[in-house]
């Protein structure tokens, strides 16, 4: 075993995720309910920045198109979240929040 690869690998778990979360995020902060579509136009501009490496940006459509097939209609966004390795597997804990005034 190579010496801090465990803690390379957490980091590059965690990294992974923060970048399905960001996105997550920027598409329900666009819904209605939440009322900011500005967070999704501000990632998408940043995305359209010739500097930004190519598999970030289809990472960014891939995710996205997957969001809108499959959870188009739910308004949860991710709030405080954490990695964890338990049992040999990887797992994410997050809280969901809805916009205020929704049950």
């Amino acid at each position: 075993p190579v010496a801090g690869l465990g803690v390379n690998r957490i980091g590059m778990v965690r990294s992974t995720f923060e970048i399905v979360i960001t996105v997550w995020n920027a598409h329900v902060m666009a819904m209605p309910r939440w009322g900011q579509p500005r967070v999704l136009s501000d990632l998408q501009r940043h995305l359209d920045d010739p500097d930004v490496p190519a598999p970030m940006v289809d990472a960014f459509k891939n995710l996205s198109q997957r969001r809108v097939e499959q959870f188009a209609g739910d308004a949860r966004a991710v709030g405080e979240w954490s990695v964890l390795k338990q049992s040999g597997q990887w797992h994410l804990r997050c809280d969901a929040r809805v916009p205020s005034g929704s049950a």
